[in-house]
């Protein structure tokens, strides 16, 4: 079964893998540490800080894409590329609606010294 995989180019072959994965593992981890560090130790701050986890969130997904994905030119990873992409936008959808939906309601509702007076003014209460 594995030699499908390999010819589909889903798994690289033999110790291409296995040090697909160390490299991977290695990167990820230092991504990781390098993200922790940077806010733990206060290197940075406001916007620059922002900035900065965000490059190593985007370097974080590269290394997940590449190395454990495994994309590349072949025709089954631009599929499984599709297929996280379009993950990615539904959840991206689901987020944002909330977010906006959310706001929406917050910009809507009374504040409490309205709701006071609101119901100071309302008959039999």
């Amino acid at each position: 079964m594995s030699d499908y995989f390999e010819e589909v180019g889903m798994l690289a072959k033999g110790e291409r893998l296995r040090f697909a994965y160390l490299i991977g593992l290695a990167l990820s981890i230092l991504f990781t540490f390098g993200a922790y560090e940077l806010v733990a130790r206060h290197v940075l701050t406001g916007a620059a800080a922002i900035l900065a986890l965000l490059a190593f969130a985007f370097a974080q997904f590269f290394v997940q894409l590449v190395f454990f994905l495994h994309t590349g030119p072949h025709l089954a990873s631009r599929a499984r590329l599709i297929a996280v992409f379009s993950a990615f936008a539904v959840v991206l959808i689901l987020v944002l609606g909330s977010i906006w939906i959310m706001q929406n309601l917050n910009n809507r509702t009374m504040s409490p010294q309205a709701q006071e007076e609101y119901m100071a003014r309302q008959p039999g209460i």
